[in-house]
């Protein structure tokens, strides 16, 4: 019995040199990842908007960055502990006040748009194809922020729609 999937590596027609510089988003393992090329002193901005796990998310944050897209009013919401979130972000995002939680996440969004403008390698790793609605919105969010699950309905997104959605976002870093 195997208990490992054997993979041939085939030579990769392109090399990472130190001169490149480096873009990871995604699951955990961009931040793997990207810490390794850093403790080798590549050039590279690991993860910025913290760990993003499913497709769709990891796009429309890319996207955010490329259009300056404006974000959702409905998926701002405020704890029990008064402070705030973004479902499209990473808890590492949170402020004690809307208006706060908005500035900090435009000026991340406006400091990935520059790196990723003159960067040259985007690494990007999906960690599930399952996403969550909330049952009020018509958007998927990236982090459901301890809410309950009963307030999300779960999705798993097909191959044709990552697929799409992917040339959608290739086709807008292509143009950048």
């Amino acid at each position: 019995m195997k208990l490992r999937t054997e993979i041939e590596a085939t030579k990769a027609n392109f090399q990472v040199n130190l001169s490149d510089k480096i873009l990871t988003i995604g699951s955990c393992f961009s931040d793997v990842i990207g810490q390794k090329l850093q403790d080798n002193k590549m050039n590279c901005l690991v993860n910025p908007f913290g760990t993003v796990f499913n497709p769709h998310s990891i796009f429309k944050l890319l996207s955010f960055c490329i259009q300056q897209k404006s974000l959702s009013e409905a998926l701002f919401l405020q704890n029990a502990d008064d402070v705030w979130f973004h479902h499209d972000f990473h808890s590492q995002f949170w402020a004690k006040t809307k208006k706060e939680l908005h500035q900090k996440i435009n000026q991340e969004i406006k400091n990935v748009a520059n790196y990723l403008e003159t960067s040259n390698l985007l690494i990007i790793t999906f960690g599930t194809a399952f996403v969550y609605q909330p049952k009020n919105t018509a958007h998927f969010v990236s982090n459901c922020h301890k809410v309950q699950t009963t307030n999300f309905e779960k999705q798993l997104l097909s191959i044709k729609d990552i697929c799409r959605d992917f040339a959608g976002l290739y086709k807008d870093l292509q143009a950048k």
